[in-house]
């Protein structure tokens, strides 16, 4: 078993789709498929549950997946720990976020300009991770929702969300959508953990939007393909709009502006942060003038 192997099955088991945990992970879709075969081949078990168009985890797979978190955990503390035996020092900066992180990349140029050694990691789809650790990122940039409210952050910025229409839909040539052209509409939503609806359900419930019906899923690949199939239209948040576009959907602003969601950032924890993941936090918090949420 190799770890490799493990990042793949992660990536898969998030995204719920080859061909596009393949188009993430750089490899061909046949090379990932001969990975995990091999994987379930040592394991003397199927991981999913498969489909025509989609994978989902079997209970042999949700079991798997809680390990190959920890494995992961325990290996990369590993690396580093052997990193700062032999070099002195650590200079990956891992930033996990909920979409794209376009705001930040400029302090990130600012800070490798002065240290040009630093080596970036990103993650940008924390929001299907079941087992969110702060303690697994430098920098974490998510959402000011109720499953994230153990991390203490920063005030960031405000994104607003967007409507994801099939191309086939009625909506699909209109240049913006208003309140009222919400009404009577077949929607989807992610419900995230299996407990948490998204942040746009509140709001949708909030304006008394009256839908024709409501569905939900649990991951965002199948919210995508929902839209996508011409089922229902669904909220998709700026950060996140880029998985979304494609030949079979169109995304339209929103005149409304309170469909918009604070996003917020915070750091590992001081006592686990290397030197270099501390000075990577002073400067984003002095670059971009950063108050603590009280």
């Amino acid at each position: 078993m190799k770890i490799s192997q493990l990042s793949y099955f992660i990536t898969i088991a998030q995204l719920e789709n080859m061909s596009r945990a393949a188009e993430l992970l750089h490899i061909s879709q046949s090379s990932l498929s001969k990975t995990i075969a091999a994987l379930e081949s040592e394991l003397e078990t199927p991981l999913f549950d498969r489909t025509s168009k989609q994978l989902s985890l079997n209970p042999a797979g949700k079991r798997f997946l809680k390990s190959c978190d920890l494995i992961l955990q325990e290996y990369q503390t590993l690396k580093n720990d052997i990193q700062l035996m032999t070099t002195g020092s650590d200079t990956r900066i891992k930033i996990g976020s909920c979409g794209s992180i376009d705001r930040l990349y400029p302090c990130m140029a600012g800070f490798k300009n002065i240290h040009a050694e630093t080596e970036y990691t990103l993650n940008s789809y924390i929001e299907d991770v079941e087992y969110l650790d702060i303690n697994e990122y430098d920098v974490l940039i998510y959402p000011a929702e109720l499953q994230y409210d153990r991390f203490t952050g920063f005030g960031f910025s405000t994104e607003n969300y967007m409507l994801a229409v099939p191309t086939v839909h009625s909506l699909s040539k209109s240049t913006a959508v208003s309140l009222k052209m919400l009404n009577e509409l077949d929607f989807v939503f992610l419900r995230h953990k299996k407990s948490f609806p998204e942040h746009a359900y509140k709001i949708y419930k909030a304006l008394t939007i009256r839908g024709a019906s409501q569905s939900f899923v649990d991951s965002r690949e199948m919210h995508r393909q929902i839209i996508a199939s011409g089922i229902a239209v669904g909220f998709v948040s700026e950060n996140c709009s880029d998985f979304y576009r494609s030949k079979n959907i169109r995304l339209i602003p929103l005149l409304d502006h309170r469909f918009s969601r604070e996003l917020r950032i915070c750091f590992k924890r001081d006592k686990h942060l290397t030197d270099f993941g501390r000075s990577f936090r002073d400067f984003t918090i002095n670059y971009f003038s950063l108050k603590e949420i009280s």
